[in-house]
């Protein structure tokens, strides 16, 4: 059963703008009716409601496509989650440098103070 565009967009719980970027990305190729329309395959919509989902977990266009094309979607999907892990361990890094820097800060601020009122004092 084929659907057009209105129907996949509810089937999928899509946007009519998203699944148009993914056609002109390529990421499914939906076939074109003699008066224009776009005709959606069950294979179609399958693959979109697998696109929503990989979108959903934030990743991007080349990483959907690298996936959907792969013999072995599992071994590209873990190694995704490594390199967002990676990215994820860098990301609390830098918080934690923020968090040191902010106590040094504070510690200059209240040494100066410090100064300031000891001065006054004299």
């Amino acid at each position: 059963m084929n659907m057009l565009i209105n129907d996949v967009c509810k089937a999928c719980v899509l946007t009519k703008k998203a699944i148009e970027y993914y056609v002109e990305q390529g990421l499914i190729s939906p076939r074109i009716c003699i008066n224009g329309y776009r005709d959606f395959s069950q294979s179609d919509v399958e693959k979109l409601k697998k696109i929503s989902m990989l979108r959903k977990l934030d990743l991007g266009t080349e990483s959907i496509r690298s996936v959907l094309n792969s013999e072995n979607p599992s071994e590209i999907l873990c190694k995704i989650a490594n390199e967002k892990e990676i990215k994820l361990d860098i990301g609390k890094s830098k918080i934690e440098l923020i968090k040191n820097l902010e106590k040094e800060v504070l510690g200059m601020i209240l040494v100066k103070k410090l100064n300031f009122c000891l001065k006054n004092k004299q």
